[in-house]
């Protein structure tokens, strides 16, 4: 039996992450992060991410051995709430770094100028079009990525793609835009790429099909948190005059029983 609850690790969690993110940001507020050591905070946390989502660790990027020592955790109870305390690891480092880098990409502008003005006046300087921009996203960060993720990450942003066409200006998709593909993932069936029928239909035919079990909630926040990044990344570039889908993700809640397995019913 494990010797740490979950909530007892989850509190052990959160305040060394607490600790460490006012470690961060009083540095950032002494030295600032420089642009490489905020791009290495944004791969590290693509990697976190990923170990969450997969539910397995990834030791390289853990603190196993500091965090036993600074929050007190015996050798037995280490080894008696594993794998459960290193995927809180990663949860907790990913949610540290995004607040670091939010407080400190954050600190890079001066509102002198209304933020609708600024937007309204930006949109044909500052735009690119959707497929290219992508292009450019993965051919600067596939090369980094192992095989399954870049295909991964390639299908996701494919929906996109999809949804507003290669040529779409990324200054013309505006936050309704980002709300009707979220709308879209909550009735992308889970098969459509799998059945030769579902593969030939459009996304607006596909989620009119009845009776097709809907992707996971975790599979919805897996693409949400993808275009999220991709916007991030477009903005920072230059190639999009804003960020999208930033606090978009749905709820994880639990999948309900039909019949004898687990499934997610449109």
């Amino acid at each position: 039996m494990a010797r740490l609850r979950q909530d007892q690790i989850r509190e052990l969690v959160g305040t060394y992450f607490k600790a460490q993110l006012e470690q961060y940001l009083e540095w950032h507020n002494n030295r600032g992060f420089t642009a490489n050591a905020m791009e290495d905070m944004r791969w590290e946390r693509t990697y976190h991410e990923l170990a969450v989502e997969d539910g397995k660790p990834y030791l390289p990027y853990l603190p196993q051995a500091r965090f036993q020592r600074k929050m007190g955790v015996s050798d037995m109870d280490w080894s008696d709430s594993q794998p459960r305390i290193d995927l809180e690891l990663h949860r907790g480092r990913r949610d540290m770094l995004t607040a670091a880098l939010d407080a400190a990409e954050g600190a890079t502008d001066y509102p002198f100028v209304n933020t609708s003005q600024a937007v309204s006046a930006t949109p044909e300087s500052l735009s690119s079009p959707l497929g290219g921009a992508i292009d450019d996203f993965m051919s600067e960060h596939s090369r980094q990525w192992p095989d399954k993720t870049t295909n991964q990450v390639r299908a996701y942003l494919g929906i996109l793609i999809e949804f507003f066409g290669p040529d779409r200006l990324l200054g013309d998709i505006t936050k309704k835009d980002a709300s009707d593909v979220k709308k879209l993932l909550l009735q992308l069936p889970v098969s459509r790429n799998t059945k030769p029928a579902l593969k030939a239909m459009t996304l607006q035919e596909v989620i009119k099909v009845a009776n097709q079990r809907c992707i996971s909630p975790k599979t919805i926040n897996s693409h949400i948190d993808t275009f999220r990044r991709f916007f991030d990344w477009a903005e920072r570039h230059d190639l999009a005059p804003h960020k999208l889908f930033v606090g978009m993700k749905v709820p994880n809640l639990p999948l309900r029983s039909v019949g004898p397995i687990w499934a997610h019913a449109c």
